[in-house]
Parts: structure tokens; sequence; C-alpha cells
């Protein structure tokens, strides 16, 4: 257990393209954000879910605090959920990502070091949604978030950020199923697929 960093689970989203609250799908017997839940209970002893309606994760029993800004975006979710946690660090993680490799996260933990931010770079680019931040983002974000600017790619301008490789990725999680999340059916669809592949 990593005693100094809090599991940020962000739930914000209105799920457009889904038609329906994708957290709450129902995957291999689990809910999407159950499983979000269990391999990051696994990994951090505290665990803080970020939500525009906290009474649909209420069933989780983790603490839910609402976003300062309903409805803005994952920039304000991770700006919400640093200005919260009482660890130097949190690891955070988007509620859609059914597959999450614990081995990967734990990797991720293992490598941080003094920087603001540690940031996955996959083939599809950085991964901000399944990255380490430290509580010293707060005031960047803070500032980003004032400016009415809805992307967390924006505040990396301010903060010093450290990728972590695809070299360092894919030894662990070949395919990068740890990024994919779900949403719209035709990703629903494919986690489905990779679900029963694995039962």
């Amino acid at each position: 257990m990593y005693v100094g960093i809090t599991g940020i689970i962000l739930c914000g989203g209105k799920s457009v393209r889904m038609g329906q609250n994708k957290a709450l799908l129902e995957l291999g017997g689990m809910r999407v954000i159950e499983r979000v839940i269990d391999v990051m209970g696994r990994i951090f002893p505290t665990l803080l879910l970020v939500a525009n309606t906290p009474g649909d994760y209420a069933f989780t029993g983790v603490e839910t605090v609402r976003d300062v800004i309903p409805e803005g975006g994952s920039l304000v979710g991770l700006y919400t959920g640093l200005r919260h946690v009482k660890t130097d660090k949190a690891f955070a993680v988007a509620c859609d990502m059914p597959f999450l490799n614990e081995a990967l996260i734990r990797r991720m933990a293992d490598s941080s070091s003094n920087e603001d931010a540690l940031i996955p770079r996959t083939l599809d680019g950085l991964q901000p949604l399944h990255a380490l931040y430290s509580a010293s983002c707060v005031p960047t974000l803070a500032e980003v978030v004032g400016s009415g600017e809805k992307r967390i790619r924006k505040a990396f301008e301010g903060l010093t950020v450290r990728e972590f490789g695809w070299d360092e990725i894919s030894p662990i999680d070949p395919e990068g199923r740890s990024f994919m999340n779900v949403n719209t059916p035709q990703e629903w669809e494919r986690a489905l697929a990779i679900a029963g592949e694995t039962a």
C-alpha cells in the first residue's frame, strides 16, 4: 500500500456518446466503477471519487466529493480531487477504464520522484487520466481553471512534467489496455469482447 498517495477516480463525464452512465455498466460481473475501485483499492489505502452526481456512487462506500464547477470537465475534476487529498501525491484515473493494470500503476508509483506530474505516453500520446500528480499542482490548476480552460494538457505548461514512456509501459501492458476507456457503444462492445477473452 502506498500510504503517501491517494487514489482519485474521476466520475464527472456526462456519458453523452454512450447514452447512459458508463461507470455503472456491468462488465464481467462487476460494474465498471467497481472494477476501477477494486484495482485502485489494492494499491492505495485512501480513495476519493469526484463526481457531479455523488448520489450515483453512494453504493461504493468510497468518499465522494462534488466537482467545484459542475460539468467542468476532467481538469476541474482533477483540481477538485487534489484540493481534497491529504497526501502529498495522488494517482488519478477515469471511472470508465475497466482494464487498469495493478502492476503498471505500482511501477509508476515506484518511479515517481520530485516532478509535479508523471504522465504516461503511449503510442496514442499522453494519458493524463492515468497519471500521478503532486498536491503542489493545485495553485497552477486553480489558475488554469479560473481562466476557463478545460484541457488538462494546458496546465502542463506551468508544471514540471515527466513522461513515463512506452518502453516502460509495454513490458507490463503490451496492448495498452490500461488506457482503454468506454466512451461509445463501439468501445463498449470491444470491452465486452476483451472481458470475454479474459474471463
